[in-house]
């Protein structure tokens, strides 16, 4: 049975400059609108078991079918994005899937020898108390190269990745990246 056994939901790239390559996409592949989000921090925020340090900012934007992040770490903590790339390169990082059972998914990974990297709660409200959804990414670039990200099921991100899909298949080319926040 594939280890990936959910639709990927996201294609996720380390850039040296977030602006730059939401025009770049744009450009190339007609990408866009982005959103950004701007110094991100999930909670309980932790790299290989010690709590997190990086500062990174994200963007989210669509082209065609796929949804695109691009992640930016501003400084040189260490990270996940710093596991796979120095400062100054770029690349892709990982792709993201929504599991329903979380902890069942997780663990099929770390069977596959696929260690947790980086895991976060993710809050679903502008309120950081429950309701929240649980992220991790699995180090999975002896088997395939880049990270896999699992983010637990719910309706408040299906919703976001649904909304996302819509602005872009909508959108008129103006204002190109703006802010989530």
């Amino acid at each position: 049975m594939a280890l990936i056994r959910h639709p990927i939901v996201q294609y996720a790239y380390v850039v040296n400059d977030i602006e730059e390559a939401c025009q770049r996409w744009n450009m190339m592949f007609g990408a866009g609108p982005f959103f950004t989000v701007p110094h991100f921090r999930g909670l309980n925020h932790r790299y290989r078991g010690r709590r997190a340090e990086e500062d990174v900012s994200h963007a989210q934007g669509q082209a065609g079918p796929a949804q695109l992040q691009f992640t930016q770490q501003h400084n040189d903590a260490p990270s996940i994005w710093r596991d796979m790339y120095k400062p100054g390169e770029q690349g892709l990082h990982h792709v993201m899937i929504m599991v329903d059972d979380f902890a069942a998914e997780q663990q099929r990974f770390i069977d596959y020898g696929c260690a947790i990297a980086e895991e976060f709660d993710c809050p679903l409200s502008a309120d950081p108390t429950p309701p929240i959804a649980r992220c991790a990414y699995m180090d999975a670039r002896h088997l395939i190269g880049c990270f896999v990200e699992l983010f637990e099921e719910n309706p408040v991100v299906r919703h976001e990745i649904v909304e996302l899909k819509r602005l872009h298949e909508a959108w008129d080319g103006a204002d190109l990246i703006r802010s989530a926040i």
